[in-house]
C-alpha cells in the first residue's frame, strides 16, 4: 500500500509512526540523538545507538546537532546482537535517518527482525538522494548491500567516507525539487573537501576507526528495487505495510515494515509498493508536464498582450464587445 506522493499536510511524526502506538507498545528508537521522535513520557521506549552518550557528544560532524542536547543512550548496540542487548522482544523499532549510516544494512535488518515480537513493526525514514547533500552521489545497489553483508562489515569503507565528504554539496531542498540548472555549480562543503576526504579514507584504511558517514544513498524507487532483489534471495524478512514517496518539497521517504514469515506475502507487498510508486510517479510527471505547458501558454499570452499589435487592435476589441 502506497500512502501517496505530494502531501500538503505533511504531518511528519504521525506519518513516520504509522501503525505504531507508543503509549500502548514497548519499543526502540535507534539514533535519536538530540531529536527523538518518541519521548520517554510518551511510552515505554529505549534509545539505542552505536555508541554511548559521551562518545556521541564528542564525535558529531553535523552543525545541526548540539552535543548537550543528545539524549541519554539506554543501550549500545555494537558487538552483541540487538535481541541480546534488549533481553526480550519489542513491539516496534523506529529509525529516522539511520539506515543510510549502517555499514551492513542486511545484517542490521535481520538483527532488528530477531529483536521484534511476531508481527512487530519497523518504521524507517530515509533521505532521498535527489533532494539532499548526497545529490551528486550514485545510488547504492543491491550488489553493494550484499557485499557488505558477506563481509559482515562493521565500519564504513574508505570509499564510502571519501564519496560522502568529497561529493557533499550545499542543497536547498525546494530548489532541488524545481531542478537545479547545473549540478556541477553546487557549492561543496569546503574548499579542501577532496583533500579532507582522502585523509579520512586513509585513516579508516590504516586504523580501522569508525568514521560516521552516509554509507548508502537511495531514491524511493532504487530502495524498493533493492528490496525486490534481496527478497528474491530470501535476505529481506519483512512485508511492506505502507510506503510514502518523498512529498513535494520534502527530502525523505518513509516505509513501514512488519515482521513476517510468509515469503509469498512479503514478495507481493514489495511488488505492490513498487507498482504503486511508479503509477504515482507517472501521474506526477503528467501533472508537471501540464503545469509547464500552462506556464508556457501564459507566457505567450503575456507577450502577445505586451505587443504593439495588441495595443493597436484594442479599440476594435472593445467595439466588438460593445455590440456583441
Amino acid at each position: 500500500m502506497a500512502l501517496g506522493g505530494a502531501n500538503p499536510a505533511y504531518h511528519r511524526r504521525s506519518l513516520i509512526l504509522g501503525p505504531i502506538a507508543p503509549a500502548k507498545m514497548r519499543g526502540v528508537e535507534i539514533g535519536a540523538l538530540c531529536n527523538p521522535l518518541i519521548r520517554k513520557n510518551e511510552g515505554d521506549v529505549l534509545y539505542v545507538d552505536y555508541a554511548d552518550t559521551e562518545h556521541l557528544r564528542a564525535n558529531q560532524f553535523s552543525d545541526s546537532v548540539q552535543p548537550e542536547d543528545i539524549v541519554e543512550v539506554d543501550i549500545v548496540w555494537g558487538e552483541k546482537p540487538l535481541a541480546d542487548c534488549l533481553g526480550k522482544p519489542v513491539d516496534y523499532v523506529v529509525a529516522v535517518h539511520v539506515i543510510e549510516h549502517v555499514p551492513d544494512v542486511i545484517g542490521w535488518l535481520w538483527e532488528i527482525h530477531d529483536a521484534l515480537c511476531e508481527e512487530g513493526y519497523l518504521s524507517l525514514a530515509i533521505p532521498d538522494r535527489r533532494y539532499t547533500f548526497d545529490i551528486l552521489r550514485p545510488e547504492s545497489t543491491a550488489g553493494e548491500l550484499i557485499q557488505a553483508y558477506l563481509e559482515k562489515r562493521r565500519i564504513p569503507t574508505p570509499a564510502q567516507k571519501f564519496d560522502f565528504t568529497s561529493l557533499w554539496r550545499h542543497v536547498d531542498t525546494q530548489e532541488a525539487w524545481r531542478g537545479y540548472p547545473d549540478l556541477n555549480a553546487l557549492r561543496p562543503v569546503g574548499p579542501e573537501n577532496v583533500e579532507v576526504a582522502f585523509a579520512q579514507a586513509k585513516e579508516i584504511h590504516e586504523t580501522g576507526r569508525y568514521l560516521d558517514c552516509h554509507c548508502w544513498v537511495f531514491t524511493p524507487e532504487s530502495f524498493l528495487k533493492c528490496l525486490v532483489l534481496l527478497d528474491r534471495l530470501d535476505l529481506f524478512p519483512f512485508e511492506v505495510v505502507n510506503f510514502l514517496d518523498s512529498p513535494q518539497d520534502e527530502m525523505e521517504f518513509l516505509i513501514h515494515l512488519r515482521k513476517s514469515g510468509d515469503r509469498a506475502n512479503r514478495s507481493a507487498s514489495i511488488g505492490a509498493a513498487l507498482d504503486d510508486l511508479r503509477r504515482a510517479q507517472a501521474i506526477f510527471a503528467d501533472a508537471s508536464a501540464m503545469e509547464a505547458e500552462i506556464h508556457s501558454l501564459r507566457a505567450e499570452i503575456d507577450a502577445l498582450k505586451a505587443s504593439t499589435s495588441w495595443r493597436i487592435t484594442q479599440p476594435l476589441r472593445k467595439l466588438r464587445e460593445r455590440f456583441a
